[in-house]
């Protein structure tokens, strides 16, 4: 059987669009809510912490049973596509709710950061992990798949640079020095921009592999990880890097702010670190083809090692101090586009491991351990801002600076270091996976 299957630009870029409008939602809560909590909303850092871990602690239950469920939807659109629009409204009006400042007492403000929050999260759940299948059943060529997830960082990319450059100057412009009014501005055009890629994303993808109504219950998905080693290394990967990235992104605006003190470097700076990303796209995946996915796992974890230091070494320096915001930039091509890209593949591992296929639960435990990441980095955002002293909106001291500037870099450091361990224990190469596919259709054959 020949396992090649050519995508086309169109659908690829199609499929690119869904990512950014994801991220126009995910990036820009995860990099300036916090902000918008603590020194807009009024609420304690620890409290905003709280929201952040609690939410993930329920998307724990909630990131299966959507897989789950994805994995029985029938439709006329699909299985996994129509999600994609179903779910595409609801978003836009929850992402614009969480940078809305209502006039309330403090525990109301906090009542409505808690309920919002926790709404836009399912609603990203409802879109995202059918997003990510979507890969699965597009088509089951690895080095495809490869390109598709590409693709989709790329999307990353572009809406992480519309955020980074367009951000502030809108809340400036939009909000005339109200930055209530300035973040909620700025949401409604990101989430409504949103709303159309999501459309042209739905529009423009197809789903080819149609899968097999799935009858496993959730006790019986879960056994779809037993013996599933690439799974697991890949899950608690994305759940150290996904929380440390997401967490230095919120920490960029502290650093940026109160250690480098060049606010005006900001639009700069956010808006680099994506290009980076998206310039190295275009010599990963040759790269990739060569030396495997194992192998560049550890690289991209290597770079933000690396990055760490480079953080540490450069201080005040500011020329310094920008070159390791590039360096971030490539570790997020370098490390994300290959654990997504590794994700369809260990569908198919644990179906030859266990019989056991469910694309959709394996999908949503990628997910959830990327959102366990991201309630891990809005915690410790809160602990860090908490142990330093720091104080919302006022002159920082040479204390609370010092504490910004080594918050930035050692987290990289130890999330590179544990990476590389774990990756070590990846063994789905290129010439495994055929065999598997091989064998699986040997299976069904007889």
């Amino acid at each position: 059987m020949n396992y090649k299957q050519e995508i086309k630009l169109p659908e690829k870029l199609c499929y690119s669009a869904g990512n950014v409008a994801a991220v126009l939602v995910n990036t820009t809560l995860s990099s300036y809510l916090m902000y918008f909590y603590t020194d807009i909303l009024g609420i304690a850092a620890s409290a905003a912490a709280a929201i952040f871990l609690f939410s993930r602690i329920w998307d724990a239950f909630n990131d299966p049973l959507m897989g789950m469920i994805a994995d029985r939807t029938r439709s006329r659109w699909g299985t996994y596509r129509p999600w994609i629009l179903w779910i595409a409204l609801p978003m836009t009006i929850c992402g614009i709710l969480c940078f809305t400042a209502p006039d309330l007492s403090y525990y109301g403000k906090l009542i409505w950061a808690w309920v919002t929050y926790i709404a836009c999260g399912m609603c990203y759940t409802g879109i995202y992990i059918p997003y990510g299948v979507m890969n699965n059943v597009m088509t089951q060529d690895m080095n495809q798949r490869l390109t598709l997830a590409t693709f989709r960082e790329t999307g990353s990319d572009i809406a992480s640079m519309i955020i980074g450059y367009t951000t502030m100057p809108l809340v400036l412009a939009i909000g005339h020095g109200n930055e209530a009014k300035g973040f909620q501005g700025t949401m409604i055009v990101y989430s409504l921009l949103g709303l159309v890629c999501l459309a042209v994303c739905f529009l423009g993808i197809k789903e080819r592999r149609a899968p097999e109504i799935s009858k496993f219950t959730l006790k019986e998905s879960i056994g779809s990880l037993k013996g599933n080693k690439p799974a697991l290394v890949i899950m608690l990967a994305m759940v150290v890097m996904n929380g440390i990235v997401m967490y230095e992104f919120s920490w960029f605006v502290y650093y940026i702010k109160y250690f480098l003190q060049r606010m005006d470097l900001q639009p700069i700076i956010m808006t680099m670190i994506p290009g980076v990303a998206l310039a190295c796209k275009f010599i990963i995946n040759p790269i990739a083809q060569k030396v495997g996915k194992k192998r560049m796992l550890i690289v991209g974890s290597v770079i933000y090692f690396l990055d760490g230091i480079m953080f540490l070494a450069a201080g005040s320096n500011i020329i310094l101090a920008v070159i390791a915001c590039a360096g971030f930039g490539v570790g997020l091509t370098f490390f994300f586009v290959m654990v997504w890209g590794s994700v369809p593949d260990i569908v198919e591992y644990g179906e030859w491991k266990n019989g056991i296929r469910a694309p959709g639960f394996l999908y949503s435990m990628g997910t959830l351990s990327n959102k366990l990441g991201l309630g891990f980095s809005g915690l410790l955002a809160g602990w860090m801002l908490t142990g330093i002293h720091y104080v919302p909106g006022a002159v920082q001291t040479e204390a609370v600076q010092h504490g910004i500037y080594l918050a930035t870099g050692i987290p990289l450091i130890a999330a590179g270091i544990f990476c590389v361990i774990i990756f070590s224990f990846y063994d789905l190469t290129q010439e495994k996976y055929i065999e598997i596919l091989k064998e699986l259709e040997e299976r069904k054959n007889s």
